[in-house]
């Protein structure tokens, strides 16, 4: 099985926040896993600067890289699949209704010995290279790493199976390793 980070495909649809007072909440607590249900349609999405009008919308525009955002058809299809992982925040441009996924799974999933973790004082900043432990990830196709909570969420072979299968657009993967 192979685990996968996650980006924008192109930045065609990115999206930004109407009210810059939201990207705290977007940031800090509900795209690094700490869960918190917004009140309905709080948060209102404007096109950023390199968005194309003139193409259809992603599966999953871009709006940070720490969860996914995605349209009603997406999150359809999706949202069964990675129920085990996390929740779901409704956000709006225009009149339609877009759906953002907060990680908030965390496996121990990093065999740390095999792995070669970036640190400096103690503290851990990321990971060069991943060596993931022989786990059960069947259940959780989306997760974040528990030494590393607030580093981006990563994705199981089974989700970018799905994501091909059903050929949603707007994301590309790139391996960040095998479990053997």
């Amino acid at each position: 099985m192979n685990i996968y980070s996650f980006d924008l495909a192109d930045e065609k649809s990115c999206f930004i926040l109407e009210r810059s007072e939201n990207l705290e909440i977007l940031t800090e607590k509900i795209g690094h896993g700490k869960y918190e249900r917004l009140p309905e349609n709080l948060m209102g999405l404007s096109p950023s600067e390199k968005f194309d009008k003139s193409l259809e919308l992603y599966d999953f525009p871009w709006i940070y890289s720490d969860g996914l955002l995605c349209t009603k058809n997406a999150y359809s299809l999706i949202s069964e699949i990675i129920k085990n992982c996390g929740f779901w925040n409704k956000m709006t441009y225009k009149e339609e209704a877009l759906y953002y996924f907060s990680t908030t799974i965390c496996l121990d999933a990093l065999d740390q010995v095999k792995s070669k973790v970036i640190e400096d004082d103690g503290m851990i900043f990321g990971v060069d290279k991943y060596v993931f432990k022989n786990l059960d990830y069947s259940k959780y196709p989306i997760f974040r790493l528990s030494l590393i909570p607030t580093d981006y969420p990563l994705v199981t072979e089974e989700f970018v199976g799905f994501v091909n299968k059903h050929d949603l657009k707007g994301l590309k993967f790139t391996l960040k390793g095998t479990v053997k």
